[in-house]
C-alpha cells in the first residue's frame, strides 16, 4: 500500500466520520510578523493555541513568570511562532537560581502540545477537529511556517527551598 493510498484513506475517513477543520479566530492582528524570526509569546492556559494561531501584541513577550509553593509542581506555558519555518530546534535549560538556593535544571521539564483529532460532540450529529490533546517529551522540534506550538515547563519545586525569586534561562 502507497503512502498516497494511505492518505487517501484517512481523508475519506475523516468525511465519513463527519471531521471539519475548525478554526478560532484570533483577534485582529495589528503587526506583521518577520518571516525570518521566531516570536515568543503567552497567553492565558484557558486559551489554546492552535497551528494557525499568531500572537497579538499584547501576548508578544522575552520572559515566562510563575508562582509556586514548596513541593508542588508548578506548570508554565508559551508558544513560538514562525513565519518561515524551523527544523531541529532544539532547546536546554539552566538552574532557576535565587540569591542564595536554586532549583536544579533536573527538576524543569519542558513538552510540546500536541493536538489530535477529537470529538467535538459527545452526541448528536458527529463532528471532529484537531484540538490540543496532550504533552509530549521531545529533543528537537520543527515548526511549519506562519504556525504556532504550544510548549509546557513543569517545574518542581523542592520541599527545602528558600523563598524568593529564582531566574534561568
Amino acid at each position: 500500500v502507497s503512502q498516497d493510498q494511505v492518505d487517501q484513506l484517512e481523508q475519506k475517513q475523516r468525511e465519513l466520520r463527519g471531521f471539519y477543520k475548525v478554526e478560532f479566530k484570533d483577534e485582529p492582528k495589528t503587526t506583521n510578523y518577520s518571516q525570518k524570526e521566531l516570536i515568543v509569546f503567552s497567553r492565558d492556559n484557558m486559551r489554546p493555541v492552535f497551528k494557525s494561531t499568531k500572537p497579538q501584541p499584547g501576548e508578544i513577550t522575552d520572559s515566562i513568570s510563575a508562582f509556586s509553593t514548596l513541593g508542588e509542581i508548578e506548570p508554565a506555558n508559551f508558544a513560538i511562532y514562525s513565519g518561515a519555518g524551523v527544523n531541529n530546534l532544539s532547546f536546554s535549560i539552566s538552574d532557576l537560581n535565587g540569591k542564595t538556593d536554586k532549583i536544579a535544571k533536573e527538576n524543569v521539564s519542558l513538552q510540546k502540545v500536541v493536538l489530535d483529532e477529537r470529538r467535538l460532540t459527545p452526541t448528536g450529529f458527529l463532528s471532529y477537529a484537531l484540538v490540543p490533546d496532550r504533552l509530549e517529551d521531545f529533543k528537537t522540534l520543527s515548526i511549519e511556517p506562519q504556525t504556532s506550538q504550544r510548549l509546557w515547563l513543569k517545574i518542581r519545586v523542592p520541599d527545602k527551598l528558600k523563598g524568593g525569586d529564582y531566574e534561568g534561562k
